[in-house]
């Protein structure tokens, strides 16, 4: 369980891996998130599920059995550079969640796994906001924001 600002353990990051049964109310809850059709989500879980390689990944957070937030960790998220995997995708925490450090600790928990597997550098789409992570020295670089002019 992770803290709130309040002090109050409210929420839990989980890989799908350790949880399976959320493997279709997760894929549904991206699916409303992003528009992607939930089939496309279901068919990573399953490569996820099914272990033998540390990419994909997927990972919600629950506040008791309500997804709060996820993201995941796929080998390209629709850009052209294929030298640059894994990818960071789908990241999204609900609004009411949000400014509360959620969508920092995901990214940890998602660092943490990728150093384990010994995949430590991966990226993301540039479009979405910046995140960076330092983890014994060794940095992983999710994205950059893109500006006007």
């Amino acid at each position: 369980m992770s803290q709130n600002k309040t002090g109050m353990n409210n929420y839990s990051i989980v890989n799908l891996q350790e949880r399976p049964a959320l493997w279709r109310q997760a894929a549904e809850w991206f699916h409303r998130k992003w528009g992607i059709p939930a089939e496309e989500y279901l068919g990573s879980m399953d490569e996820c599920l099914a272990g033998g390689s540390a990419v994909p990944q997927w990972y919600v957070v629950l506040q008791g059995n309500e997804i709060i937030g996820g993201a995941g960790i796929i080998a390209n998220d629709f850009h052209e550079r294929k030298d640059l995997t894994p990818n960071l995708c789908a990241l999204y925490v609900e609004e009411a969640f949000r400014c509360q450090g959620i969508a920092g600790r995901l990214l940890e928990r998602a660092c943490r796994d990728m150093k384990k597997a010994n995949s430590i550098t991966f990226t993301s789409s540039p479009n979405i906001l910046h995140f960076t992570s330092v983890m014994d020295g060794n940095s992983c670089a999710w994205c950059r924001k893109k500006t006007a002019g």
